[in-house]
Order: C-alpha cells, then structure tokens, then sequence
C-alpha cells in the first residue's frame, strides 16, 4: 500500500511517498479502499506546519477522500463491505444553512484560557470553569432565546467559588481546566450522567477549589428542538439519584432549616398567623444567641432569620415546581384550598425571573418554557430515584444551621486546620 506522509513541516518537499503494509480492521473500525481524494486549506497549513494544534511526523495531511468499504471490524453494524463513503469535516451537517462551527462541545472563543489560567496561580485551586453560551450563529426560535439565557450549562455572570448548596452548586464539563494533581482518577466511567458535577464535588470534598469565572468564554450548541430539549431536561434529573448515593445531602432539593421550612408550610396551608409565629420564635431565639456578639442582636436577628426565610421563598417555590411538582400537583387537585398559594408559587418566581434576565421572549412563553424545563426535570428525577431505589433527591436537607463563632473562635479554628494552608495531598 502507498501512503504519502509529511516528514517535515516545511511544504511540499517534507512530503515522503512509503510503501506500507495493509492496517487491519480493530472492533468499531473499517478499512477504507480510497478512490479519490482532494487538497484543501487545511491540508497545506499541515504540510507548512501553520495549525494551531502540535503535529508529530509521518502524519497524513488529507482531509477529503472518498472510497469503499473493504472490511469491517468486530461491532460495525452501520455500513458493510462494497458500501460508498466519504469523509466530512461536519458530521452533525446533514443539509440546510450551516450554523456556524457545528461541534457540540469546544467552540472556544478566543482568549478564554488566558483568563482561567492566572486562578492556578492559587495553589489551593484544583479546578476553573469558564461560562459555557450559545454558538455566537444561531436559529431564532423562542426555545434559542430561552436557552440563552437561562441553559443549565450557564452559570451566570457572576465569578464564584463553586461548592454544593451555594449559588454556583457545580459546573458543566463542557469546558474545565484542571490541575494535574487534583485529577485523580478523573471523571467516574460507571456514572451514565453527572459525572461533571460528581467529579467537581469530589475534588471539593479532598480540599481542593473548584472557581467558576464567566470572563472566559466558551461556546456550545444547545438543544433547541423541543424533542431533545425537554429529553435533555430528562436526563439532568436522571443524574439525581446516583449523585445522591455518593454524595447524599449535596443533591438535594431544597436546602434550608427546619424553622424556615416550617414557616413557609404554614403559609402555603393559608395560616399567615401561624407562619409569623414560627418566624417570629426563630427570630427570638436567634438573637438570645447573638446577644453578646453582635451590637443590636434583635436587629441581626430579624435580618437574618426574617430576611433568609423571605428570601428562599424562591427556593421553596422550585423545589414545589421542580422536583416535587408531581406531589404539588395531586395536592392541588385533592385539596382546594392550596390551589391559590401553589398557583403563585409556579406563576410569580418565573415573572420575577422574566423581569429580572430581561429575556426577549414574552412573559406568557416564557413562563410556559420555565413550567416545561421543571416539569421535565422532576420527571427525570423521579424516573431516577425509581430505577436506582435511591429517594435522597426527594427529601429536603433541614439540618441547615447558622454558625455564630466570635473572631476569637474563627482564629482559632483557622489554626487548627479550618482552611487548609497547602495544597490537598
């Protein structure tokens, strides 16, 4: 067999023409008989050496080529022997207007490493994640606007430090830098999903730093058919349960304490005395606990215990559309009563969100794509905890709890080893 293969990088004249034996065909391989072949840009920026990417010689610059089959290797069930082919820069190009470069993954933008890297010079930084957008050419359905701005691979505009429970919880895949010492053994091979976040929480839990930091950017195309869209949905809330068996209270629904839960059950049942009496009681017993600590402890304590149990309202709110909408629905239907609350609970944290993001879709198919991507979510949630008998994901965490510690005590325990002053082993 013929083969012309690049020696050097220097033109044409690195070119060096061998006769090589025939390659067998390995499982999920075939063998090619080549029966016309083209040159491109591409294949002469090989053979001058002028690709962003290392090149080692012997490589064959050829881009273009089409022949037929002549054997296949063991698991190829696509294609068999005498069958036409022809290689594609593009496989996921099937006709129509291109969109762009089609890759689902790595459509980098550029300069995006150059604002990752300066994090390792943190030597407790294990890993960095930039933001992941949508391809810079896109279509324009309402679905594209949506994905936009609210894909589960977004994590926001705002730089974090990325732990579970916290406004970053984890970060998506697509595009991670990580330091060599912290990769361990990579990501799980046995999970079927979620195994970003699950290596992301693993290195968090061995000491490591995990930063987001949304000035580097990265493009990535998102599923925009409603088919695969909603199944995509699906899928996340499959990755619930597994990640719960090895991290248990991290992928839980709701994370809030028991007075907090209790005072927004009280409201939902429409007893507004008996929700103010739970917060009003948090509040007192919180600020016995910062008397001594804090200058006005009755002020910090509304603040803290009125103001938190305020603000997750919103969380609350998810968890009841998101996760448990299968429970919040039979309770509307069997008690109407509740309607109105679990109603305002669906309809008043998407508007909020709608007025807040800015999105160009209008509120009413927003607010219908917002229901659609929690409803498909929990559906794959419990469709997960059902297939691998792990309920984790259904149940709230409660055992959240504010920490008072003096400046005296937070010294102290920062001596014994409360942040760590070297690099995780």
């Amino acid at each position: 067999m013929h083969a012309y293969r690049q020696n050097t990088f220097d033109g044409p004249e690195g070119l060096a023409l061998t006769e090589e034996p025939k390659p067998t065909t390995g499982p999920g391989q075939v063998l090619v008989r080549t029966k016309a072949t083209s040159l491109n840009f591409r294949d002469i920026a090989i053979t001058t050496g002028t690709v962003p990417w290392p090149l080692t010689p012997g490589r064959i610059a050829l881009s273009d080529a089409s022949g037929e089959i002549e054997a296949v290797g063991a698991g190829v069930t696509r294609v068999s022997p005498g069958d036409r082919v022809t290689s594609t820069f593009s496989p996921s190009w099937y006709g129509g207007r291109r969109r762009g470069r089609d890759l689902q993954y790595g459509v980098d933008i550029d300069g995006w490493l150059a604002e990752l890297l300066p994090h390792f010079a943190d030597p407790l930084v294990g890993a960095v994640a930039p933001r992941v957008v949508g391809l810079a050419e896109r279509g324009a359905g309402w679905l594209t606007r949506y994905e936009d701005v609210r894909s589960p691979l977004d994590r926001g505009t705002q730089s974090a430090r990325v732990l579970p429970g916290s406004r970053v919880p984890f970060v998506p895949g697509a595009a991670l830098v990580v330091r060599r010492a912290a990769l361990g053994a990579g990501f799980d091979e046995t999970l079927r999903g979620g195994e970003d976040v699950d290596f992301v929480w693993r290195i968090t839990e061995q000491g490591w730093h995990v930063r987001y930091e949304p000035a580097g950017r990265v493009q990535h195309e998102h599923r925009t058919s409603p088919g695969s869209w909603l199944s995509r949905r699906a899928y996340y809330g499959r990755t619930a349960a597994p990640l719960a068996r090895r991290h248990h209270a991290a992928a839980r629904s709701l994370a809030v304490s028991s007075w907090t839960a209790a005072g927004w059950a009280a409201a939902i049942l429409r007893r507004p005395l008996a929700a103010a009496a739970i917060v009003g009681t948090a509040c007192t017993l919180l600020a016995q606990e910062l008397t001594g600590v804090a200058e006005q402890p009755v002020r910090e304590a509304v603040r803290l215990a009125g103001g938190g149990t305020l603000r997750s309202g919103l969380q609350v709110a998810d968890a009841l559309n998101r996760t448990w909408w299968p429970a919040t629905l039979v309770a509307a239907i069997l008690a109407p009563r509740l309607r109105p609350p679990l109603a305002a609970a669906a309809l008043v944290p998407a508007l909020l969100e709608w007025r807040r993001l800015r999105t160009p879709l209008d509120p009413v198919r927003w607010t219908i794509a917002r229901l659609m991507d929690d409803a498909s979510y929990g559906w794959g949630v419990w469709s997960g905890c059902w297939t691998e008998r792990e309920w984790g994901p259904l149940w709230p965490d409660l055992g959240w709890r504010l920490i008072i510690e003096t400046g005296e005590e937070l010294v102290a325990a920062m001596s014994h080893g409360g942040t760590p002053a070297s690099p995780p082993p």
